[in-house]
C-alpha cells in the first residue's frame, strides 16, 4: 500500500487503535505494533514495514499528546497500558444526530469490523471533527 498517503494511514491506524480501546475500555490495551499491521502489506519489504511501524507509533502519540488516550509506554514495538482519556471516551461516545443513532464508537467498531478503508477514515474524520467542535462550545464558555 505504498500508494496511501500518510494522512490516510493515520486515519486507517487511529481508527483501529479506537475501536480497541473503545472494546477494552476500561481494561488498558497492550498490543504488539506488529499485531496492528494491515494485512495488505508486503512484509517483504523493510522500508514499508518501518513506515506503518513508524504511522502507528506517531500515530499513539499524536493521539496521547492531544489528550484521547493514556499510554505508560509506547515504542515501535509495543504499546502498553493505553486507555482512553475521559475525553476520548466522551467523544467515542457521542450520539451525533446526522447518523443512525449508534455511538461514534460503534459506528467506528462496524468500519473496522468491515474492514473497508474509507469508512474507517469517514469515522475517525467525524470523531476529530466531534472532538473540536466540544472543543471551541468549551472555549466559548469561558
Amino acid at each position: 500500500m505504498k500508494d496511501q498517503k500518510n494522512i490516510e494511514l493515520f486515519d486507517y491506524y487511529a481508527g483501529i487503535i479506537f475501536a480497541r480501546l473503545i472494546d477494552e475500555f476500561p481494561l488498558p490495551f497492550n498490543e504488539k505494533i506488529a499485531d496492528l499491521l494491515r494485512n495488505d502489506i508486503d512484509f517483504s519489504d523493510d522500508t514499508e514495514l518501518t513506515r506503518h511501524n513508524n504511522i502507528i507509533y506517531y500515530t499513539v502519540m499524536w493521539l496521547r499528546d492531544n489528550g484521547f488516550i493514556k499510554v505508560d509506554q509506547c515504542t515501535r514495538g509495543v504499546i502498553v497500558s493505553a486507555v482512553l482519556t475521559h475525553k476520548g471516551l466522551e467523544i467515542l461516545k457521542q450520539v451525533p444526530q446526522s447518523i443512525d443513532g449508534k455511538s461514534l464508537g460503534d459506528n467506528l467498531k462496524q468500519a473496522v469490523k468491515i474492514g473497508k478503508d474509507e469508512l474507517i477514515k469517514t469515522a475517525v474524520n467525524k470523531i476529530f471533527s466531534v472532538s473540536l467542535t466540544s472543543l471551541q462550545k468549551l472555549s466559548e464558555n469561558f
